[in-house]
């Protein structure tokens, strides 16, 4: 999506490569602080969804916390989420890992699942994983719940008008640029 790329170069210029930590960063900040992002993210994860009774969607403003690189023993996760707890109930969990060029570790989406079941009656109530990348790159989703492909973020913050989320366009524009670029490495 060529939509920003003559306001994006100048950018380009001054700021390193982006890595999938610019992604974990942009993640974490609009779960936490835009409650819109949410129902966006959750509308496009039932797009892709294996079984979308397992996207659960009720959200209330101010209900959601996001972590980066949540770790526990067994392993890792990118970011995880946690929405729609109310009246002392645990919250359902998105238990998130983004690619940008970086193949699949062994077993990484059944690790997932390991964390999720870890956290489950504990931490949250329910739990979904979901893969953020290109559109390409997830037709090999490794059995992560969902995906929500890269463009459909960009085409998210494109459309808003304010400079944070240009910022986060012009970013995510890099990104699909550097997938298409070099392909899985």
């Amino acid at each position: 999506m060529p939509i920003l790329r003559n306001e994006s170069s100048e950018h380009e210029e001054v700021v390193s490569p982006v890595e999938e930590r610019h992604i974990d960063y942009i993640l974490e900040e609009e779960f936490s602080v835009n409650p819109d992002f949410l129902s966006f993210f959750l509308e496009q994860a039932r797009l892709s969804a294996n079984d979308k009774s397992r996207i659960l969607g009720c959200t209330q403003d101010g209900d959601c916390i996001a972590v980066r690189s949540a770790t526990t023993g067994k392993g890792e996760t990118d970011i995880l989420v946690k929405y729609g707890a109310n009246n002392c109930t645990l919250p359902t969990a998105i238990l998130i890992e983004d690619k940008i060029k970086a193949g699949f570790q062994p077993l990484q989406a059944e690790r997932y699942r390991d964390r999720g079941e870890e956290g489950k009656g504990q931490e949250w109530s329910e739990y979904w994983t979901c893969l953020v990348a290109h559109t390409k790159y997830s037709v090999e989703r490794d059995d992560f719940d969902a995906v929500v492909g890269l463009e459909a973020l960009l085409e998210y913050f494109a459309r808003k008008t304010d400079e944070r989320s240009r910022f986060r366009a012009r970013v995510l524009e890099q990104t699909i640029r550097k997938y298409e670029a070099t392909g899985i490495q």
